[in-house]
């Protein structure tokens, strides 16, 4: 794949504070304290991580001096210590087997960075720690652009090179959701060569599922431009990854009450077209997939969605009606199929999705098979517009009083 300077300067804008966050400050946390305390490194518990047991306290006090200078960006002071001992530049500092250089990506100096790897050669820069991570990886788990950038710049090559668990940087920025800028540059600075494979080896299945379960749709779009087989793995079903991360549609982000109160806020238009923008992706997602998947199993479709019926389940509970639409064109005869014995309106009924409704109204649906199925075990569907409405729905409506009105309403809808 040919990478033009141009798509390097210029991201999509994605807000990926709408995906999911997964925090790593703790990691790095973890890193710095078994720095200044060893035995807390060495008594780890839980996600463990591994020591170095060649490297003893006696050279972590030499180091001391170089690791605090990497530590605050202190590039005067770290010049000084390599200027007497020019080995230290590639040497191991800390119990986890970091360099300078893993310490100051950790903490995202760029211009450190810039002149440590004027003193390295490229292969001391791809050393890695005890989980075999480069520097690289360090700066794609911190979400540092910059650091990563000045990285990839002196050696192209660290974007493929693999930890002990066969991860890529891309894959831990994805999976740390360390911000859309960064793993966009590094989707565009990753090949797809040997170790890694990061497309199409046997761990392209987790790099889709991160970069769903983060928000990066606009990301895996491309990719899918790219490299097709990534909608059609048997090891993952990005479709039910995807209409399970609700937060990626319009129907499942959660605006504050202030910003949804004061339309005229900042905040609110800013997360408002954000979330259009995900929700945009989200569909032309689910429709490129759906399309490669028709390509590839030709009438398999159907009973692709058959065998995943936690899809229209969701798609339906969760009030997704351009997804659903979208199956009922790709797939007309899924809209008479049950799901754990209920029709697609006694899932609309029972999670009160108005929009899903209506839609089933228009189409002329409302009618597929609804009523009584005493025999059968089903639940009538008048009972279920008499149940209680679902929490999520019910906490959007203040006050008791319209909170029984609305559940009156659907209890008296006279299209039966």
């Amino acid at each position: 794949m040919t990478l033009q300077d141009s798509d390097v300067t210029q991201p999509l804008d994605i807000d990926s504070s709408l995906g999911l966050v997964i925090n790593c400050e703790q990691l790095l946390v973890n890193f710095h304290r078994s720095r200044e305390n060893p035995e807390s490194a060495r008594n780890t518990t839980g996600d463990q991580q591994h020591v170095n047991p060649n490297i003893t306290d006696g050279n972590l006090d030499y180091y001391l001096p170089l690791y605090k200078a990497a530590l605050e960006g202190n590039w005067e002071a770290a010049k000084r210590f390599l200027d007497n001992d020019p080995s230290a530049a590639i040497a191991s500092i800390t119990l986890l087997s970091f360099t300078a250089l893993h310490v100051a990506a950790s903490e995202g100096h760029t211009e450190f960075l810039e002149k440590l790897v004027g003193l390295m050669s490229t292969e001391a820069m791809a050393a890695g720690d005890m989980e075999g991570q480069t520097a690289l990886h360090i700066a794609a788990i911190s979400g540092s652009l910059g650091a990563a950038v000045a990285l990839v710049k002196r050696n192209p090559r660290l974007t493929g090179v693999v930890d002990h668990k066969g991860y890529t940087p891309l894959v831990l920025a994805a999976r740390y959701a360390s911000g859309s800028e960064l793993v966009w540059y590094l989707t565009l600075t990753t090949t797809d060569e040997e170790p890694g494979r990061p497309f199409t080896g046997p761990l392209a299945a987790d790099l889709v599922h991160m970069l769903i379960s983060s928000g990066y749709l606009d990301t895996l779009l491309y990719l899918l431009q790219h490299y097709p087989n990534l909608a059609t793995m048997e090891e993952i079903s990005p479709l039910s990854d995807l209409v399970l991360t609700s937060f990626n549609f319009l129907s499942g982000s959660k605006l504050g009450f202030w910003e949804r109160f004061i339309y005229s806020s900042p905040s609110f238009i800013k997360r408002l077209q954000d979330a259009k923008l995900k929700h945009h992706c989200a569909v032309e997602l689910f429709r490129q997939i759906c399309t490669m998947i028709r390509e590839t199993r030709g009438s398999d479709l159907t009973d692709y969605f058959l065998s995943k019926g936690e899809i229209l389940y969701e798609v339906t509970s969760r009030g997704m009606v351009d997804i659903l639409a979208m199956i009922l064109q790709f797939c007309p005869d899924l809209a008479y199929v049950r799901i754990e014995n209920q029709t697609l309106m006694h899932i609309t009924i029972q999670h009160r999705q108005e929009k899903i409704f209506r839609f089933l109204l228009e189409k002329n649906l409302q009618r597929l098979d609804y009523g009584p199925q005493t025999r059968s075990g089903a639940v009538d569907i008048l009972c279920l517009a008499a149940k209680l409405l679902p929490f999520p729905q019910l906490s959007r409506i203040s006050g008791a009083a319209l909170q029984m009105q609305r559940d009156i309403w659907w209890f008296k809808v006279r299209w039966l």
